[in-house]
């Protein structure tokens, strides 16, 4: 399992741009109180998402088929990490939430796929050597549980300064993890794929087959 500092968020300063779907960034949008992106483009939302990959030759991003895929190589080092962070902000309220598969994903290798709230404050689905688990950090409040589930959804959801984390199990939401005292300061949000330390060196590929948030309001 990745450590939790292996799980820290992973944000970086980006610039904003316009509200309009950019070309080729089909059902990707922004609204007042919502973004929302199916990936059903052809390539990344520019007006949604900024992207960052550290390691090209080791790592890709890439939208199509109805989905952002990340994969790392054999050959990507321990701690490496590619991500989309959101150009824009949730204020107040909101709740955030993605749908993933994990279309290649060795036991035992140490990566994480993760979606953020904000800055110290995010969940996902992760491999190590205890095993595979759903894994929540709201900072500084750990929680994780066992799964083999290769596909699933995640939810974070703040209202006022209570930060609380789901996964989706059995036709329902089941909390994972809570915090009643967090920022309540703009969120900015990010989905990733990092590696541990002590990352196996496996091929792995996620796949994020939505985005979702509705917030009091979006600030771009």
């Amino acid at each position: 399992m990745l450590s939790k500092r292996s799980r820290m968020v992973l944000l970086a300063g980006l610039v904003v741009l316009g509200l309009v779907p950019a070309p080729g960034a089909l059902g990707a949008s922004i609204t007042r109180h919502r973004i929302d992106d199916g990936f059903s483009g052809s390539s990344i939302a520019q007006n949604v998402w900024v992207a960052t990959n550290p390691d090209p030759a080791n790592a890709t991003i890439v939208e199509g088929g109805g989905v952002l895929s990340m994969s790392v190589g054999a050959g990507a080092a321990p701690n490496d990490f590619v991500v989309v962070n959101t150009r824009c902000s949730a204020q107040g309220d909101f709740d955030e939430r993605i749908g993933f598969s994990l279309p290649v994903w060795p036991l035992l290798d140490n990566a994480s796929l993760a979606m953020d709230a904000m800055p110290g404050y995010g969940m996902g689905r992760g491999s190590g050597l205890e095993g595979d688990s759903y894994w929540s950090f709201l900072n500084p409040q750990f929680a994780e549980v066992p799964t083999s589930d290769l596909s699933g959804r995640v939810r974070i959801v703040r209202r006022g300064a209570t930060l609380t984390s789901y996964f989706y199990a059995g036709g329902r939401w089941v909390m994972l993890g809570y915090n009643p005292s967090v920022p309540t300061g703009d969120a900015q949000m990010n989905l990733h794929l990092s590696l541990g330390s002590d990352f196996g060196g496996q091929p792995v590929q996620i796949a994020f087959k939505y985005f979702h948030v509705y917030a009091d309001a979006i600030i771009c």
